[in-house]
């Protein structure tokens, strides 16, 4: 009988299980092709340690050792662990750990926010405009350039998606205790990975605002799952709340960022800062559509023909986006790394575009309609191939707003994860590298994200009486600090993200 159910879902579904078995053979092909990011040790001992302490506190065997790490309590306080746990338990199902092994089962487990994004669409369209949105959240640069090396912002935007989604099964359905609890977890997870998602939990209990008792069941078990999940609020169960209060306005990020051509302080960005940068990032297909569905939106909230519900939905859809921006605007809180931390924002994005495609649908004129949907097809597909050309560092897109990637370089951000040392080092190791000799080797950032690539001769140092070759990402001009021979760079669309620098 569950077979049967199972098989009946997949003939009724086929188009998204195409769909979705491509994404994942596309994630299996490439996962090996993305290089470490400079915070993502960091998320790797965290999961280990706190895997090791729940592991010991259980008395269940296991072989993970420590290393000595402790976690900083000001990381704590920005964000939780839940993600980096799970990714640690998960690791077992593999053969070995190393950071490909990690990129794979992230990037799996954001392929959630593609089947979650679904479920969404589907309680508001037909099954064709759910598969539209996946496609558009799958071009969307900034989403999947960041699924295989981004640690916190992308596995946010995944627990974004499921809040959503659980949301929406749950208004359906009120007296299902089971979604109360679903969805009173997922909060609690979304306000540990950031606590600006308070404001999701303030949104839910205002929809829900007729129903008191909802409300206080809601508020006690997102307060015991938020206390439950987060390993500061364990030791600090009062206090820890306005720590991650104050910690999440004041982080002492104290490098510049390259915005408009100059490198401003991360709590003197302007207030364009976020809004800006995603008009900049985004396929204009995809923008275009998100402009015409925020107006179809309006016109059905203003409608008087529409039912009451569904404006509550909608203006629900549109708080999901806009509230957030207005927080960042309002509050200034330290920013950096692009608009990253605001990553989860392309879900309400996606949705609201959906919504501008169905309104192009419903146009009477069917050569306006014709027209609309060429230009749109023609900028999805013109995305597919930017993309292609800048594997495996999609997140470094740029639209023509500001001329691509070669008219943002030297203004904006390009590759600030670091994630093109991988390219660099594994060039020289096949063009330079004599394994009769040593060479030592200098690098800026993160000095994993190049010496993990490293061969056995191969020696970092930060001794410059020493080094014979130079590593340099372009971030904060760290090239030009060194002077000495280019013997190659890393370039996408004649953009240079690496230098390679024989020492003199």
């Amino acid at each position: 009988m569950l077979l049967k159910k199972i098989v009946k879902l997949i003939k009724r579904h086929y188009l998204f299980v195409i769909f979705l078995t491509f994404v994942v053979a596309l994630i299996f092909l490439t996962y090996k092709n993305y290089g470490i990011t400079w915070d993502e040790v960091y998320y790797v001992n965290v999961g280990r340690h706190y895997v090791i302490q729940i592991f010991n506190a259980l008395k269940i065997p296991h072989n993970l050792i420590e290393n000595g790490f402790h976690p900083t309590e000001l990381h704590l306080q920005t964000h939780g662990v839940f993600f980096d746990v799970l990714t640690v338990l998960i690791t077992p199902l593999f053969r070995s750990f190393n950071f490909e092994t990690y990129h794979l089962i992230k990037a799996l487990l954001a392929v959630l926010s593609l089947i979650f994004l679904y479920g969404i669409l589907l309680k508001m369209f037909s099954r064709k405009w759910a598969l539209f949105g996946m496609i558009l959240l799958l071009l969307f640069p900034r989403f999947y350039g960041d699924i295989f090396n981004n640690s916190i912002d992308v596995p946010t935007l995944t627990i974004f998606t499921i809040y959503i989604c659980l949301f929406f099964h749950f208004i359906n359905k009120r007296d299902s205790f089971l979604r109360l609890i679903l969805l009173s977890f997922s909060l609690s997870i979304l306000i540990n990975q950031r606590i600006i998602f308070l404001y999701a939990f303030l949104l839910t209990c205002v929809f829900l605002i007729k129903k008191p008792k909802l409300i206080f069941l809601l508020s006690i078990f997102t307060f015991i799952f938020l206390h439950l999940t987060h390993p500061y609020l364990w030791q600090h169960p009062v206090s820890g709340f306005f720590d991650v209060l104050k910690t999440s306005n004041s982080f002492p990020f104290t490098a510049g960022n390259l915005f408009g051509g100059q490198f401003i302080m991360s709590n003197q960005l302007p207030w364009d800062y976020i809004p800006r940068l995603m008009a900049i990032t985004t396929p204009l297909s995809t923008l275009g559509l998100f402009i015409i569905g925020n107006y179809y939106l309006l016109f059905l909230i203003l409608n008087k023909k529409t039912l009451s519900d569904l404006k509550k939905k909608y203006i629900y859809l549109l708080s999901l986006f806009y509230i957030p921006l207005i927080i960042v605007i309002t509050i200034h809180p330290s920013l950096y790394d692009s608009w990253r931390h605001f990553l989860f924002l392309v879900i309400p994005f996606i949705i609201i575009a959906v919504f501008g495609a169905y309104f192009i649908s419903k146009i009477k004129n069917y050569f306006v309609k014709i027209i609309l949907f060429v230009l749109i097809t023609i900028n999805l597909f013109q995305t597919v191939f930017e993309m292609k050309a800048l594997h495996p560092y999609q997140y470094i897109y740029y639209n023509s707003l500001v001329g691509g990637l070669k008219g943002a370089d030297g203004k904006y951000e390009t590759d600030y994860w670091g994630a093109s040392y991988k390219e660099a080092v594994e060039w020289f190791n096949k063009n330079i590298n004599n394994p009769n000799k040593t060479y030592y080797i200098a690098t800026q950032g993160d000095p994993l994200s190049s010496t993990y690539y490293f061969k056995k001769n191969m020696i970092f140092t930060d001794d410059y009486n020493k080094v014979n070759y130079i590593i340099s990402f372009t971030r904060w001009n760290s090239d030009q600090k060194f002077t000495g021979k280019t013997i190659y760079k890393v370039e996408r669309e004649g953009v240079p993200l690496v230098y390679i620098k024989e020492f003199p």
